[in-house]
């Protein structure tokens, strides 16, 4: 009899713990949904938001530090409609405030010379790759000479009479955007070189260059091997397109 007992304990013990088991393989099965409900969601949100604005969701609108490429991706949005933006930003979007924008374009450095700023922004414009095909157009120009100082730099700039500028623009889509200045130079075979190469690792390969025959621009022109018989120049760029 006593054995008969314990045969039907454990009988039920087993039972239980059956039961115990298939219950937690249906919350582990349950728990295994969620979590790639969760991932496919996650990889959904990435192909929109920032790793942070995700992180922000997350978080349920709780504000977080946005990185510079965060900001750079909002100015371009920002830029695109100002008023959409502060729209979208009253909605609960997970964008940098405009006073957090305007923060960090007073701390952007603007000197001579190429406008790296200005590439890294157009890196996080996202149109299409043949959108992206340009024309580099630079062109010297005349400015009223005097003392200028540069009060975030503590700089003075001494009086110049041109200003070398360079200016990149769509070949397909109508966008320009400058990405150069100096001031009482000529452009030069590296210079050129040198902003061609820049925004091909930014993903904008330039397709054709534009500019006058001043004696300046002929001598740029012989630099490179650009004549009427050969109206083309070979720049060396690491990964060509």
């Amino acid at each position: 009899c006593e054995c008969v007992c314990r045969c039907c304990s454990l009988s039920t013990e087993n039972k239980s713990l059956t039961e115990t088991i298939q219950a937690m393989e249906y919350d582990l099965q349950r728990l295994r949904n969620q979590l790639e409900e969760s991932r496919q969601l996650e990889e959904s949100l990435a192909k929109i938001f920032t790793e942070t604005q995700i992180k922000i969701l997350k978080n349920g609108g709780k504000r977080s530090t946005f990185t510079s490429d965060d900001i750079s991706a909002a100015i371009c949005l920002h830029t695109a409609g100002p008023r959409a933006y502060t729209h979208l930003y009253k909605k609960g979007f997970p964008l940098p405030s405009r006073t957090t924008l305007y923060r960090w374009l007073s701390d952007v450095e603007i000197k001579p010379g190429c406008l790296d700023v200005a590439i890294d922004l157009m890196e996080n414009d996202a149109i299409d790759e043949a959108d992206k095909l340009c024309v580099l157009a630079f062109d010297e120009m005349k400015v009223a000479a005097a003392f200028e100082y540069d009060s975030s730099a503590d700089v003075v700039y001494v009086p110049s009479n041109y200003v070398q500028l360079a200016i990149v623009r769509g070949l397909k889509k109508s966008w320009k955007q400058p990405i150069f200045f100096d001031f009482s130079t000529r452009m030069d075979a590296d210079t050129l070189n040198n902003i061609i190469r820049k925004l091909h690792t930014k993903g904008y390969p330039v397709v054709a260059i534009v500019s006058d025959l001043g004696s300046g621009n002929q001598r740029l022109w012989s630099e490179l091997g650009v004549s009427e018989c050969k109206f083309f120049t070979s720049i060396k760029i690491k990964n060509n397109l």
